[in-house]
């Protein structure tokens, strides 16, 4: 109930206007269910997921769009393993005339019908007149079934913006996996943007607060805690190393312009420009040593 303008909704303490005041840190129980811990003031979460409304309290996670259909999916596989099994048992009947009526023990206790096991999965059914046996045929999981598991695959991979072609690459040729491979790229680095704003923070405060216990000592003369988290940077996935000669074009031109810099160019292929610009200068100097002229010295302007 709603006491002095405020309510717990999921887990979430929130106002009259739905803004969130606090949340309810739980523990999940090895049995299952929760255990409260504590509760944190909103301002000192820092919260990652799907919002699609203004006043939405409760992220949605990015998993969320598929989670049904693959849990679906698996069962569903499950219980066709399980049809294809017994599908497998080799079975055979045989219909037994009426009992013999001078055999007066026969006639008292009438005839009964009667299943037998063998080994390798064969079963004999001896059944009365009149009885019948029906057993699954050999085409379990059927064409249809494995047609729809098809379907939900692929609507849960494009719920995670994974292409179909991961799944089964035979669906298409290396050009078609090659450019499905740069989309799913693509929509990582747009998904990756509130994780790593996220990330940003973490370290923001975690730095901090090492620095105030002493785990990590103050930052050198002339520089502040800011100065030294500048250094600190999250890069997202980065592309495969044959982009590299792709794209030294546009990213020749994107660094002189100004619209990207040497330290993210160089970070999108998971290389850390300061460490190349290092090792450069050690070819450089070993070349010069040796008197070994080096491809790109007169890129760099540099005479040896």
């Amino acid at each position: 109930m709603r006491t002095d303008g405020y309510e717990w909704i999921q887990g979430v303490k929130v106002g009259n206007q739905n803004q969130a005041f606090k949340y309810a840190i739980h523990r999940r129980g090895e049995q299952g269910g929760f255990t409260f811990e504590r509760e944190v003031q909103a301002e000192n979460m820092i919260l990652v997921g799907y919002y699609t409304r203004a006043d939405q309290i409760r992220g949605v996670s990015l998993m969320a769009p598929a989670i049904n259909q693959f849990r679906d999916i698996y069962e569903g596989i499950d219980y066709a393993l399980a049809k294809a099994k017994i599908a497998q048992l080799i079975g055979f009947a045989t219909i037994t005339d009426d009992v013999n009526e001078e055999d007066p023990d026969a006639a008292a206790q009438g005839r009964k019908s009667k299943v037998e096991a063998f080994d390798k999965g064969a079963i004999h059914f001896d059944l009365r007149p009149g009885e019948d046996v029906k057993l699954l045929t050999d085409t379990t999981p059927s064409n249809q079934f494995q047609s729809f598991i098809d379907s939900v695959i692929r609507v849960a991979l494009a719920a995670l913006d994974l292409p179909y072609q991961f799944w089964d690459s035979s669906a298409t040729n290396f050009a078609g996996i090659r450019g499905a491979f740069d989309d799913y790229i693509d929509s990582c680095q747009r998904k990756q943007v509130g994780l790593i704003e996220a990330l940003h923070e973490i370290t923001d405060w975690r730095i901090r607060m090492a620095i105030l216990d002493g785990e990590l000592p103050p930052p050198p003369a002339g520089m502040s805690v800011d100065d030294v988290l500048w250094y600190c940077d999250w890069i997202g996935t980065r592309l495969p190393y044959y982009r590299i000669l792709e794209d030294a074009k546009e990213m020749m031109i994107a660094t002189q312009t100004g619209m990207l810099s040497p330290q993210k160019g160089a970070g999108m292929y998971g290389l850390d420009f300061d460490e190349n610009l290092v090792e450069i200068a050690g070819a450089l100097k070993t070349a010069t040593n040796l008197n070994v002229p080096l491809p790109y010295a007169q890129t760099l302007n540099i005479g040896i």
